[in-house]
């Protein structure tokens, strides 16, 4: 078989697998009702840490307040999706919603994840025009709605192995690596290696590598902190995961059931980001207890951390989409 076709077939068995789960009958069934039915996607099954619970109490006011309007019957996660899948299939309104971390639209749009390293909250965001733009961006290139984002406010830290005193000592270090923390990775002198978060664990118990760039929420229920020793303050960027809906299911939604999408996208900007951001706080602080050493980088190198996660993802960024980087750079940074 060509590789032209085992890619093609591939590709239609990744599509057939994400139908069937959509299709699967629910327990009890559902009735019948006048209301919008959303699929939906998430990208992780870690359904305890704080990006799956603050998804799951979106999906629950969604499915409570739209009773007629809008719902959202089924959502598969990663066992049926894989990473690079998850734009594509929102794009092709495979799924009508999905909510995944900013950078996995990268292919479509070089340079978002620049997202992940906003300084400007949601809010202020919206405010600015940043929306606006995304809005445009998203629907020219991706058929995708940007509907709203959640997790800001909740920095990624190093999680390491070994002690560092100054980013000096971060050279060598064998990191796992995403999108968004490659370039920083790579400044700091250390060996960036990718893998998927569930391959995480393993990896850091075996030695592949020592340590990895992730939030306290992700890091607690997840058990991550059994395989380090240390946390390093401060931590660096802003992530957030996006929430999107398919660009033809939005155009088929009524004026009420826009409305109501768009009330539910500032639900879970404002209530749901709110008590993220205190449960994030709350779980840096249990991870001690639980052990980890705290690292807080002399102020000069915290500094100069900072300084260097923003030059890394931005000078990155205007490398590969320096239009949409140097027209969003402004609205959504201070």
């Amino acid at each position: 078989m060509h590789k032209a076709s085992r890619t093609g077939l591939t590709r239609q068995l990744g599509v057939a697998a994400i139908l069937a789960a959509l299709s699967a009958p629910m327990a009890g069934g559902v009735a019948a009702s006048a209301a919008m039915d959303l699929n939906a996607g998430f990208f992780t099954a870690a359904k305890r840490s704080l990006y799956g619970v603050g998804w799951q109490r979106f999906v629950d006011e969604v499915n409570r307040k739209g009773k007629g309007v809008v719902q959202i019957p089924k959502v598969v996660g990663p066992e049926t999706v894989s990473r690079q899948q998850w734009c594509n299939v929102v794009k092709n309104g495979i799924v009508q919603i999905a909510a995944f971390p900013v950078s996995w639209c990268n292919n479509l749009i070089p340079g978002s994840e620049v997202l992940n390293a906003t300084t400007r909250p949601p809010a202020e965001q919206r405010k600015a025009g940043a929306y606006k733009y995304l809005r445009e961006v998203f629907a020219k290139k991706t058929n995708i709605h940007f509907l709203a984002q959640f997790g800001w406010g909740a920095p990624h830290h190093f999680f390491l192995k070994k002690k560092v005193g100054t980013l000096g000592d971060f050279k060598g270090l064998r990191i796992r690596r995403s999108p968004a923390t490659r370039q920083l990775i790579q400044d700091l002198g250390a060996d960036g290696v990718s893998m998927g978060l569930g391959q995480i664990y393993t990896a850091t118990e075996r030695g592949v590598v020592e340590g990895f760039v992730l939030p306290f929420n992700f890091v607690l229920p997840t058990r991550l902190y059994k395989v380090v020793k240390y946390r390093v303050d401060p931590g660096v960027y802003n992530p957030a995961v996006m929430v999107l809906v398919n660009l033809g299911a939005w155009k088929r939604m009524n004026d009420a059931q826009r409305s109501f999408m768009e009330g539910m996208g500032l639900f879970i900007e404002g209530q749901v980001n709110q008590d993220f951001f205190r449960k994030n706080d709350e779980m840096g602080a249990k991870l001690l207890e639980l052990g980890l050493e705290l690292v807080e980088l002399p102020k000069a190198e915290a500094d100069r951390l900072a300084r260097m996660s923003q030059d890394a993802i931005w000078g990155a960024a205007m490398k590969t989409g320096p239009e949409f980087t140097g027209t969003l750079k402004p609205l959504v940074t201070d």
